[in-house]
């Protein structure tokens, strides 16, 4: 029988001598609101993107030469998500609308007279405000203005590939540049779309028509406007109609492919009953104010959705100038969000950043530590109405370069958390190192700093409860993952490392296994990390680590590999060549199949697995938090024996 181990940081190696010094990590930009014109963006960007990152090169992107500055406005809310994270947890809305300003005073109060400005301070984000350019031979945004048409479409493009192309590289002469948009004032997970009369117009029958563009959209909301007889809406988009024609409504109806009918007052609601997010609002009623519906349009309609980039670059571009950057991995794909407003979220999860140098005294080669990490907690474990130990807790391990927070949102965790209720904690860990390389753990100081956070996390929070713990993580993250595990297993009840290659550790540290099992689930996708076999996309099998790691965590829960697994048999069993003892294929999200085989222990408990899915490249899928929590919501840790308790009826 296994027991707790409780002498496993003794065999830790001793700390750095090196002075501790904090990583000191802040994904936020400190900076002031703004509002420019883009001929301003063009111009402040560089310097102000300097100040975020002073070893940078920037320069506007070159998709946007063809738009007229002038007739352009970008507004930033003060405190700017920056780094990476701007472009995945910013919001942006981009506004088209048919109104001409004199001056940059009067856009702002257009959009303040909106209540956009509002929502967006709320919201942290930009606002991109598209006006028609000056008619050719005309000067200035004041000048006579042309409809939109083809050539804004054009822009239009420019605009979306600016916005989402992130760390995209610009060549000018010889020097290299970044393109600044994407992190000034883009990005592409919250992005959202308004027309306005002409603009509505415009949007319906110049981007709504394109996929392309419309699978990248999270939410729309056209206010009036008409379209042409024989277009049609490409593909299902959250859309919300003031005053539309009834033939624009049954377009976007027909591509979302609505089967059922909320009715909420002046409001009618279309939606997918299978998937929900597909929808119609409508609302045909002249009296209500424009601020009003916008306001009802972002809190009941976009602010509910989001969108992933998960798929290989080009897969839907539409051949333009700039195919094939970074993120042009169209469709997006269309998930469920759980806003965060001032650290909340409307189902009462709250959110506090936590900078302390309680772990100080466990620093890397080069003195870092470990000192920033995000607590998301129910409202009722700060409330004191749950009881104590009866909250899960739930360690998120970011991926390299990332925000903790992004990983969160990004993966679905937010939202996962508002359904099933429980905490998470997601520490900012980069730059602490993996130890003697990638896929050789020795010497991780992960590997004490983790076990340790969640010990003291637990201290400070006696709502949660210690026999269920879980730990999961992306790409870097699943090494964070591995190594919290590597560290003291006995901390968690089970573990979802996603995309982990081959990782290895010195035998002194894996004495723990002979008194603690762990249960494990290693997932992946068909395009995922092969340069660390993790998958072999060319023949579409897994790749070697996963057999390995499979094989290890076997022998660590004194399971039998090779007669669980036997001789691999691809023709038999396509993708793993093994016969588990379970195989659940499902859809997720109603886009991708995915596969999962466990293999149970002799007393028949799942322990160890690996779930595959398909098409997708190495990226955040919000569908994998459901992924995660069907296999560790079974799980316990009997904190008096140390043994795993499995309950196959856990909701």
């Amino acid at each position: 029988m296994k027991k707790t181990i409780s002498l496993l940081l003794a065999l830790m190696l001793l700390i750095s001598t090196v002075p501790a010094m904090a990583l000191n990590y802040s994904g936020d930009w400190g900076n002031e609101a703004t509002f420019e014109t883009y001929t301003e963006v063009r111009e402040n960007g560089p310097a102000e993107m300097k100040d975020l990152n002073p070893s940078g090169n920037y320069i506007a992107h070159p998709a946007m030469d063809g738009m007229n500055g002038d007739s352009v406005y970008v507004y930033r809310s003060a405190n700017y998500y920056g780094r990476t994270a701007a472009v995945r947890i910013n919001t942006n809305i981009v506004v088209y609308t048919g109104e001409t300003f004199d001056d940059k005073a009067a856009a702002r109060a257009y959009l303040e007279d909106l209540g956009l400005i509002a929502i967006i301070d709320e919201a942290v984000g930009s606002i991109v405000l598209v006006t028609p350019a000056p008619a050719t031979g005309s000067s200035g945004s004041s000048g006579a203005s042309a409809p939109f048409g083809t050539a804004d479409q054009k822009n239009y493009y420019g605009l979306q590939t600016a916005m989402f192309a992130q760390g995209a590289s610009v060549t000018v002469g010889e020097e290299r540049f970044t393109a600044l948009d994407a992190v000034y004032y883009g990005g592409f997970s919250y992005y959202y779309v308004i027309g306005i009369d002409d603009g509505a117009t415009f949007l319906n029958n110049y981007v709504a028509t394109v996929d392309d563009f419309t699978s990248r959209i999270a939410g729309m909301l056209l206010i009036g406007g008409s379209m042409d007889r024989m277009k049609k809406v490409s593909t299902y988009v959250p859309v919300y109609l003031s005053n539309a024609p009834q033939a624009v409504i049954e377009k976007y109806k027909e591509a979302n492919g609505v089967d059922s009918i909320i009715t909420d007052g002046d409001k009618v609601t279309y939606y997918n009953s299978v998937l929900p997010l597909r929808r119609v609002s409508v609302m045909n009623e002249d009296a209500r104010e424009k601020k009003d519906i916008i306001a009802d349009a972002y809190y009941n309609l976009m602010v509910k959705a989001q969108r992933a980039q998960v798929l290989p670059t080009g897969q839907l571009g539409i051949g333009g100038a700039y195919q094939g950057y970074g993120n042009d991995d169209a469709p997006y794909s269309l998930t469920k969000r759980n806003a965060m407003f001032n650290g909340r979220t409307e189902d009462g999860i709250v959110m506090t950043t936590v900078v302390s140098d309680q772990f100080s005294s466990i620093a890397n080669d080069d003195g870092e530590y470990v000192d920033t990490w995000y607590v998301y907690l129910p409202q009722e474990v700060i409330d004191g109405t749950v009881p104590e130990h009866s909250v899960p807790l739930v360690m998120t391990y970011h991926g390299g370069g990332d925000d903790p927070r992004q990983f969160v949102e990004g993966n679905g965790f937010l939202e996962l958390a508002g359904r099933k209720r429980f905490a998470m904690v997601a520490p900012f860990h980069q730059n602490m190192g993996f130890g003697t390389s990638l896929n050789d753990a020795t010497n991780s100081k992960l590997c004490e700093v983790l076990p340790a956070l969640i010990r003291y996390i637990l201290e400070q929070y006696p709502a949660l409860d210690p026999s269920r713990v879980y730990a999961t993580g992306y790409s870097m993250g699943s090494g964070a993952t591995i190594r919290t595990v590597y560290g003291d297993a006995s901390v968690l009840a089970a573990a979802v490392p996603m995309a982990l290659g081959d990782v290895t550790i010195e035998d002194k540290m894996l004495e723990q296994f002979a008194n603690v099992d762990i249960p494990i689930l290693f997932t992946c996708s068909e395009n995922d990390m092969a340069m660390l076999n993790v998958f072999d996309p060319a023949n579409t099998v897994l790749g070697p680590a996963y057999y390995a790691m499979v094989e290890r965590f076997m022998r660590y829960n004194e399971m039998d590999y090779a007669a669980k697994v036997g001789e691999l048999d691809f023709d038999k069993y396509p993708i793993s060549g093994w016969r588990a003892d379970s195989l659940s294929v499902r859809k997720l999200n109603g886009e991708y199949m995915n596969y999962t085989w466990l293999f149970n222990n002799d007393k028949g408990v799942p322990m160890v697995g690996v779930s595959v899915t398909e098409a997708m490249q190495h990226a955040l899928y919000p569908p994998y938090a459901d992924l995660f929590w069907e296999f560790v919501k079974h799980y316990s840790r009997d904190q008096e024996t140390g043994e795993i308790v499995y309950n196959p009826y856990v909701d």
